[in-house]
């Protein structure tokens, strides 16, 4: 039962706050909705969930459109530039910036729209050339530019660890984004899913994507 799921996840947030000394109000549940159905997404929200991840901005605004208007919507998935202008001033946060391009989009749209998107930066901390964002070092490069866009408020950084069951891999991604986060003096950390939340707060993030766990596979 989904639940007993949710139940089994609060638990494991709150022993790892427990471990790394964190309050656990610091921390927000996003359930990722990619593949679960209306009923299981209404389900999570009259169990007190609110806010909810998607990947594909047509799958988001169909779902939008069908949900409670209280849900907070995240956008969790790679952002094409020809689907900008679609997401902005509809998501309360975007968690995949992975280029200065993308980044610059997102502003002229916004500020054409006359709203302001947050965003995180998506940084590749692991390496892996399979997966997008900024390395650690272009981040630097291009973080005071980011921050300077119109339109825009950044928010925190997000990354994806690799699919290991070596936690020590794992914690060495999650650790390379935090200390970038404290070198540039932002509030939040969008890392861990399903496989590693637990090593996420150990490390500091403030935001975890849970699907599979929630949901089921």
């Amino acid at each position: 039962m989904l639940s007993e799921r949710l139940k089994k996840i609060k638990d494991q947030i709150a022993e790892a706050c427990h471990r790394s000394n964190r309050d656990h109000s610091e921390i927000t549940l996003i359930a990722v909705t990619k593949y679960a159905t209306l009923e299981a997404i209404r389900e999570a929200y009259n169990l007190g969930l609110r806010s909810f991840g998607e990947s594909r901005i047509s799958t988001a605004l169909e779902k939008m459109a069908q949900l409670p208007s209280d849900i907070d919507w995240h956008f969790i998935g790679h952002l094409q530039s020809n689907k900008v202008a679609k997401a902005t001033g509809r998501f309360a946060l975007v968690h995949s910036v992975d280029s200065l391009e993308l980044a610059k989009k997102i502003s002229a749209a916004s500020t054409q729209q006359g709203c302001n998107t947050a965003v995180l930066l998506q940084v590749n901390t692991s390496g892996e050339p399979s997966k997008q964002g900024f390395t650690p070092d272009t981040c630097r490069d291009h973080f005071l530019e980011l921050s300077q866009l119109p339109g825009i408020t950044l928010q925190g950084l997000m990354t994806m660890a690799p699919l290991t069951e070596d936690a020590s891999v794992i914690r060495s991604c999650f650790s390379r984004l935090r200390d970038l986060r404290d070198e540039f003096e932002l509030r939040h950390l969008s890392m861990g899913m399903s496989h590693d939340f637990s090593i996420a707060i150990e490390e500091g993030a403030t935001l975890l994507r849970i699907g599979s766990s929630l949901f089921g596979a």
